[in-house]
């Protein structure tokens, strides 16, 4: 963070330690409709006007090492190849040969010359162009206007994010700017992603991502875990235009860092010597967890030693799959075995966390549908959450959803400004 905006964080969370009342100021936050979890024309509405006309993040710089290093994006019912090409640019492309639909890659990451479709063997550049169409006397001369379809691409500090829409209402820049000033002091860009997993659970995207957008279930589910080193009362949730949100909180274990204990907990303790340290980060991110909500899907609790970065998808109004991409720095300090080593332990206790908040939710989808919850009730602590369904809403238009889906818009005027004063409402 910059400097102002980790004296306001600071601040915020001293506040909220002591705090024994609701915050004055804030609004008592409305029910939000409980069929916002599980209708099929609201499930629609999302996809037609929520993540077809979003950025989204599809993957990291690291990922992308060389010409012609390509991932592919399988979400949100797309197929997007994503490539750095020649000149060093990132570019996506829809994953499908002009001549008859085929897939041009079936690998979900690798490393080409060019594109050649496995069907016919038509061949693309990296900058998508066609280069040779088989059996050309076959076809008229125009064919070789037939380029792939690009799919707009950008980076934001090493991540790489995609958009499908046709013409985006903004550009990533301006997606992300009311983050800029709590990802300074981190450089992303310069991390790599160790480990990658795939979890999928039986419930609405959005109670998935509920989960990962507060902390006031810690206590209860993550008793032997997370609650060991985050202090959950100290947590303090903050909102930024567009839809995002940041919570910060004292990590417990820092002051037993200070006194040089080092009691095993991986991945946490950055007095560790075998730990791959980011180096040159801000203060705030040794003695502060920062969990940084990206809008529409997105969590990352940022941490020295590595963190996982996790996002949620619909593959229904019921299903959810998340990839969760574990970054962390390459020390080239580190013997390669005990990083390796490190990197297993550390993806493994994410697994166990995860595992962890995994355990209710087909539960909560079933009680959600069941026909006796009417809608969810949120506190000071999740206004996060309901932040983010105002901004649903303000994405699809509040006028194209039936009026028992809809959310009150009751907290603009509690956003924090982009250029984070020193302080800022409750």
């Amino acid at each position: 963070m910059r400097p102002a905006e980790a004296s306001y964080a600071y601040d915020r969370v001293a506040y909220e330690k002591t705090r024994d009342a609701y915050p004055e100021g804030l609004p008592a936050l409305p029910e939000i409709p409980g069929g916002r979890y599980y209708d099929e024309q609201f499930h629609a509405l999302e996809m037609e006007h929520l993540w077809r006309k979003t950025w989204v993040v599809a993957g990291h710089i690291s990922q992308l090492p060389r010409e012609g290093s390509f991932i592919t994006f399988e979400r949100l019912g797309a197929s997007v190849v994503i490539v750095r090409d020649k000149t060093g640019d990132i570019r996506a492309f829809h994953n499908v040969c002009r001549h008859r639909g085929a897939p041009l890659v079936l690998e979900s990451s690798g490393r080409v010359p060019r594109f050649v479709c496995p069907y016919h063997s038509w061949s693309y550049g990296l900058d998508g162009g066609v280069l040779a169409v088989t059996c050309k006397e076959d076809f008229p001369a125009g064919t070789r206007g037939r380029s792939l379809l690009p799919v707009h691409c950008d980076v934001w500090h090493g991540m790489i994010f995609i958009n499908l829409a046709e013409n985006p209402s903004m550009t990533l820049a301006e997606h992300m700017a009311p983050l800029e000033g709590q990802i300074a002091g981190f450089p992303l860009e310069k991390l790599s992603v160790k480990r990658m997993r795939t979890v999928y659970a039986d419930c609405n995207w959005k109670a998935m991502l509920d989960n990962f957008y507060e902390g006031y279930h810690v206590a209860t589910i993550h008793q032997e875990t997370v609650a060991e080193w985050l202090d959950t009362k100290a947590m303090a949730v903050d909102i930024f235009r567009n839809g995002h949100n940041r919570m910060c909180t004292t990590r417990k274990i820092f002051a037993r860092i200070k006194e040089g204990i080092s009691d095993g907990v991986d991945g946490q303790n950055v007095a560790q010597a075998s730990m791959p340290i980011v180096p040159d980060f801000a203060d705030v991110f040794r003695d502060h967890t920062v969990g940084m909500a990206t809008f529409p899907n997105n969590q990352a609790a940022l941490e020295p030693g590595g963190f996982p970065w996790q996002a949620m998808w619909p593959v229904g109004p019921g299903r959810t799959v998340m990839d969760l991409w574990i970054l962390g720095w390459d020390d080239l300090e580190i013997d390669p075995a005990v990083e390796n080593a490190y990197w297993d332990r550390y993806l493994a206790d994410n697994e166990r966390i995860v595992s962890e908040d995994m355990h209710l939710l087909s539960a909560i989808q079933k009680s959600l549908e069941g026909g006796a919850f009417t809608g969810t009730m949120m506190g000071a602590q999740e206004r996060g959450i309901y932040w983010y369904h105002e901004e649903i809403d303000r994405r699809i238009g509040v006028e194209r959803i039936p009026e028992n889906l809809r959310v009150e818009q009751v907290l603009a005027k509690h956003v924090v400004p982009d250029d984070m004063a020193a302080t800022a409402p409750a």
